[in-house]
């Protein structure tokens, strides 16, 4: 469990160089929650061992209020969003040289709808050199905080409320 609080202020007053001013500011809130856990599993015959299943969930809830700019042009935006994750894992070796491992999390958060992604993986181990062969594959997926949509930082950031998700394979 955890809670962060950001708060910034950014303040230009006029001087010989501009006239302009501004008394931007920016808070946020971030509350999370994680829980995972692992459950060890039998042997699979003389052909599986080691394995173990992972699961868990995250929750996250962030607040931001801003206020940029000056009267009359004066901006300001209140906006939350959560996000709730449910995610599990395989793992188990097979025939004493290979690890493999399948895993999964569905992602559902404001705004973004619902999103799941996967991981495959392998790792054959090579004792007589010392060496491991390894591969995997997975999708990822990532929503924009509030910060990145709304942020202020002087006059030199602006969050994008346009921002969509990050999206990889």
């Amino acid at each position: 469990v955890g809670v962060s609080n950001d708060r910034r202020r950014g303040v230009n007053l006029p001087d010989q160089f501009s006239a302009s001013r501004a008394n931007d500011l920016f808070r946020g809130d971030r509350t999370v929650v994680d829980w995972g856990n692992t459950v060890r599993l039998p042997a699979l015959g003389g052909f599986a061992t080691d394995g173990a299943l992972g699961f868990g969930y995250n929750f996250a809830h962030e607040t931001a209020s801003t206020a940029a700019g000056n009267a009359p042009f004066r901006s300001i935006v209140n906006a939350s969003q959560d996000n709730h994750a449910g995610f599990v894992n395989l793992q188990y070796r097979v025939l004493e040289r290979l690890d493999v491992s399948a895993g999964g999390r569905v992602d559902s958060t404001t705004g973004f709808g619902t999103t799941p992604t996967y991981r495959l993986g392998a790792v054959y181990a090579l004792p007589e050199v010392g060496a491991r062969l390894r591969a995997a594959v997975g999708s990822g997926f990532a929503a924009p905080s509030l910060f990145q949509r709304f942020g202020i930082i002087g006059s030199g950031f602006r969050g994008n409320p346009d921002l969509r998700p990050e999206r990889s394979t």
